[in-house]
């Protein structure tokens, strides 16, 4: 065999290495932005009551059985909760991130709907489901890399529900240690909890357009 065609067969299998190499990355790559594989990373599941609220301020609601998972390896979510008691043929995937806010320790910052009975049926999805729940089509790929975006959107409109909860945290400390008249405490206390309830509207409400 020639030089020339010992040449050409190492090139052509050099190329064919770099193209399965290619191949294989670009599959790896795909997988990681599926539901799955995020629950795949995350920690053994707990048992969880997740709320369903009837109203948007949540004084009518009910329970539900459901799957917590702390996931550590993203700074945009830390917990997927699964829940598939809203629909027999689909199941729901309410992903949240930890605030550190005084009152909510943590908010949702989106919410994806599988079919699993049918798996030729849409998926959807809703980054304001506690809010006016707008639901969008979308695939499992757009709603994953769209986690970043919206948890930072999510978190700077947190910034005002942080501070009204920051004073309210120390009026009821000062009501408490009789520092503030009781007359001022319920007047105040009344004020700062409906500013408090307006801001975390624009907080659970705050959502993307996927394109």
């Amino acid at each position: 065999m020639s030089k020339l065609k010992i040449i050409g067969l190492i090139i052509g299998f050099v190329l064919i290495a770099l193209v399965i190499s290619i191949g294989t990355f670009y599959f790896v790559q795909q997988k990681k932005l599926t539901v799955s594989y995020l629950i795949s990373q995350a920690n053994e599941p707990e048992d969880f009551e997740e709320t369903v609220c009837i109203n948007e301020d949540c004084d009518d609601s009910y329970q539900i059985k459901a799957k917590k998972y702390k996931y550590s390896g993203s700074k945009y979510f830390d917990e997927i909760v699964e829940m598939n008691e809203y629909s027999g043929d689909t199941k729901q995937y309410a992903f949240r991130v930890s605030t550190g806010w005084n009152h909510m320790e943590n908010i949702e910052i989106g919410r994806i709907e599988l079919p699993y009975a049918d798996k030729n049926a849409s998926i959807k999805c809703s980054y304001n489901f506690r809010g006016e729940q707008n639901w969008q089509p979308c695939t499992e790929k757009q709603f994953v890399k769209s986690l970043e975006k919206i948890s930072a959107l999510k978190k700077e409109n947190g910034k005002k529900f942080e501070e009204i909860a920051k004073k309210l945290t120390n009026l009821e400390k000062d009501c408490e240690a009789e520092r503030v008249n009781f007359v001022t405490c319920v007047q105040e206390h009344s004020k700062l909890e409906n500013e408090a309830r307006n801001a975390l509207r624009e907080v659970r409400n705050t959502t993307i357009e996927l394109k």
